[in-house]
């Protein structure tokens, strides 16, 4: 067993740690070309298909793009694109030329992006909203403000964190709903949640989550001191939710973000 086991590591490592190992061609070019690499869903649901051909001939072009404007091999491309069929193009399109996929968010990078700078930023305005629109911008029109937050650990390394409009300032501490949200899920009678801060007297704000759950679950007492337990014991003690509603379904907007002003106001009832 111990030897089938050594033969099956340097096998693996023969085939995808070797100098000349292709990302592309792992992962793309040795498939049959009429294979369905990528099925893309959108918002309202409808699905296009993206076969290994498809995907093999987009992406050889968008390689041969970059390597027109001077990409070379070990060069840094950054990407401001959500997820989509195109955003798989440009990732195997980069490997290609054996550069670096960098994704731009406040993580990555301070909090704005020069917009004179970056060709990849395409966000004009909100649409008939100049003044929405002027406070997404610096005074002088230069500076892009994403509206992400993020942190640095003692390696270097970034995380990102949450949007700095859903921060909760907690009694002094600055809490991200996204790392709460991911530990509930680690439970596994959850399907998804969201936490919102909701104003407290003595503390500012305090931590509610909104919980949906797997079908056969019913939430109850019990299980809401099970997951603020989960909380204090894989991310903080103090960051726990105070209140758990368990509820049938998320707000969100058609492009799947939670409105998390509605949970606010459910909260409060």
């Amino acid at each position: 067993m111990t030897a089938d086991l050594n033969a099956r590591v340097r096998e693996l490592l023969e085939a995808y740690d070797g100098p000349d190992v292709s990302a592309a061609d792992l992962l793309c070019d040795r498939h049959p070309a009429d294979r369905i690499a990528f099925t893309i869903v959108d918002p309202d649901l409808t699905s296009t298909d993206l076969t290994y051909g498809e995907l093999r001939e987009r992406s050889q072009r968008f390689a041969v793009a970059l390597a027109d404007l001077g990409v070379e091999p070990g060069d840094r491309i950054a990407t401001l694109m959500s997820k989509s069929a195109d955003l798989v193009v440009a990732l195997l399109g980069i490997w290609r030329r054996v550069a670096v996929h960098v994704p731009l968010f406040t993580a990555f990078a301070p909090p704005a992006i020069d917009t004179r700078r970056s060709p990849l930023l395409w966000f004009l305005g909100y649409l008939h909203a100049p003044e929405r629109t002027a406070q997404r911008y610096t005074a002088d029109g230069r500076w892009y403000l994403t509206g992400d937050a993020g942190s640095q650990d003692a390696d270097g390394f970034f995380h990102f964190s949450a949007r700095d409009d859903d921060v909760i300032i907690m009694a002094g501490y600055r809490i991200g709903p996204f790392e709460v949200e991911s530990v509930l899920v680690l439970d596994e009678r959850v399907v998804e949640a969201a936490v919102v801060g909701m104003t407290d007297e003595l503390r500012g704000e305090v931590l509610e989550a909104f919980v949906v759950l797997r079908n056969g679950f019913e939430g109850n007492a019990e299980l809401e001191a099970e997951l603020q337990t989960l909380v204090k014991r894989k991310f903080a003690a103090h960051a726990y939710p105070r209140k758990v509603h368990f509820v049938d379904a998320l707000p969100k907007t058609p492009s799947g973000k939670v409105q998390r002003f509605i949970l606010r106001q459910q909260g409060v009832r």
